[in-house]
């Protein structure tokens, strides 16, 4: 009943890729590894990203760029890489498990490194509003 990936240890909890038995074409790994590139490329930018672009088109390019990586895969015969709840940490020669578990890894630390931005920005903002408040108003002036 326990499903083995040729070239995986077994007990690795991958269940994803349950096709995978089968040789990967290249292309589809080819396209993974370019998913891997740009959602690299993408964390890199969020994570450089200064805390006055809240509202900037910087942003909006950044979350389009992270969808357009991840959109091909919703339809994947071989599992959604955005989708899967785990990465294996059991290493495989397998090359689709191994480009499916890099892209999966990609799309969440490109997630973690927006989140991590809006974090910095919230707490930006939330200085701003508190350093206003606490200086005093002079009588006379606006």
């Amino acid at each position: 009943s326990d499903y083995h990936v040729p070239g995986c240890r077994r007990g690795s909890g991958h269940v994803v890729l349950m096709c995978a038995a089968q040789p990967a074409p290249d292309d589809i790994v080819d396209q993974l590894l370019q998913a891997v590139a740009e959602l690299d490329a993408v964390r890199i930018e969020w994570d450089t990203l200064s805390n006055s672009h809240i509202s900037d088109t910087v942003a909006l390019q950044l979350q389009a760029r992270m969808s357009a990586a991840c959109e091909f895969w919703e339809e994947c015969e071989f599992g959604n890489p955005a989708s899967t709840f785990m990465v294996p940490q059991h290493s495989c020669s397998n090359a689709l498990v191994v480009a499916h578990s890099n892209a999966t890894r990609a799309i969440i630390q490109a997630e973690l490194a927006r989140l991590r931005w809006l974090l910095r920005c919230w707490e930006s903002v939330a200085r701003d509003e508190q350093a206003s408040a606490s200086q005093p108003s002079i009588p006379g002036t606006l």
